[in-house]
C-alpha cells in the first residue's frame, strides 16, 4: 500500500513479464456497489503509463470521461472504449503534464455522466499516487 493506492501484479496468459500496476476502488457507502476502478500502470515498451478507468454499466457513452487534478490543474477528455459485465472502460496516457499533476497533487476528479445525462463526479486521493508509481519501476 501507499497511502491510498494498492500494488497489484499479473501474469497474463502469454506475457514473459508480470504487469504491476497501482489501483483504487471507489465504492458507495451504503451497499458497497463499486462506483469507480482506476488503475495506472506502464505497458510493455512504454514510457509514459497509461490510466484505466472503470465505472458503472448504464452510464451515457458520448460524453465519455474526463479526468481533471485539483481545481487549477490539468483536465483530459477520453472516450469509453467499451462495456463488459463488471462496467465501462476507457483509458488514456498520461503525458508528462498531467503526469506531474498527479504526482504532486492532492485530489483528481473523475466525471462521467448517468443514463440522464447528468454528471456524475467521483473524487480521487491522490495520496501515495507518486509513491506507488515509483514503487513500479
Amino acid at each position: 500500500m501507499h497511502g491510498n493506492w494498492t500494488v497489484r501484479c499479473e501474469k497474463q496468459e502469454n506475457a514473459a513479464e508480470e504487469q504491476c500496476f497501482i489501483f483504487q476502488n471507489l465504492v458507495l457507502r451504503e451497499g458497497g456497489q463499486r462506483v469507480l476502478h482506476i488503475a495506472v500502470g506502464f505497458l510493455a515498451k512504454e514510457p509514459e503509463p497509461i490510466a484505466l478507468v472503470t465505472m458503472p454499466l448504464g452510464i451515457s457513452l458520448p460524453p465519455g470521461v474526463s479526468i481533471a487534478v485539483d481545481q487549477d490543474g490539468p483536465k483530459s477528455k477520453f472516450p469509453i472504449e467499451r462495456c463488459e459485465p463488471k462496467g465501462c472502460r476507457g483509458g488514456l496516457k498520461l503525458d508528462p503534464r498531467m503526469l506531474d499533476a498527479l504526482r504532486k497533487g492532492k485530489e483528481a476528479m473523475v466525471t462521467f455522466h448517468d443514463a440522464a445525462r447528468q454528471p456524475v463526479k467521483v473524487p480521487i486521493s491522490l495520496k501515495g499516487f507518486s509513491a506507488g508509481l515509483t514503487a513500479l519501476h
